[in-house]
C-alpha cells in the first residue's frame, strides 16, 4: 500500500502508476524476465543478489512522476526522511512507510529496493521467497 500510495503521491497529474507482478525463478536473471514479462520498468540497473535470489515473487510500482535522485536514494529506508520535493507537497508524510515496508519485507526474508531516474520516474519493487 505504502508503494502504491508514494507513486501516486509523487507523480503529475494525469501521471501513469502501473502494478506489477511475476514470478522470479532462482539463477534466471531477472533483466531477462523482466523483458520477457513485458514489465515496465524504470532504470533497470539490478544487483547480482536478485537474481540469486530463491524463487521468489516479485511485485513492482513503477510511475512517471519526478523521479530521485542519486544522492538521495540511499536514505530512502531510513527513518523519519523526507525530501525536498515531498515537502513542497500538500500531502506530509511521517518518512516511516518504507522503513515499515523494508521491515516487513526483511521479516520474511525478501529483498526491496528501487530504480529512479529524476524527471522520469521510479520503480519501487519487492521480491519475496516462495519456496
Amino acid at each position: 500500500n505504502n508503494l502504491i500510495s508514494n507513486s501516486i503521491k509523487f507523480n503529475s497529474e494525469g501521471g501513469e502508476v502501473i502494478v506489477q507482478a511475476f514470478i522470479h525463478k532462482k539463477g534466471n536473471d531477472i533483466t531477462k524476465e523482466l523483458e520477457v514479462n513485458n514489465i515496465k520498468w524504470v532504470n533497470i540497473n539490478l544487483d547480482k543478489q536478485i537474481s540469486s535470489s530463491p524463487d521468489s515473487l516479485v511485485i513492482s510500482v513503477t510511475d512517471n512522476g519526478i523521479g530521485i535522485s542519486n544522492e538521495d536514494m540511499p536514505k530512502l529506508f531510513n527513518k523519519f526522511v523526507q525530501f525536498q520535493e515531498a515537502s513542497t507537497r500538500e500531502e506530509k508524510g511521517t518518512g516511516l512507510g518504507l522503513v515499515i515496508s523494508k521491515g516487513i519485507v526483511d521479516a520474511h526474508n525478501g529483498i526491496i529496493g528501487v530504480e529512479s531516474e529524476q524527471g522520469v520516474g521510479s520503480t519501487f519493487y519487492f521480491l519475496l521467497p516462495i519456496s
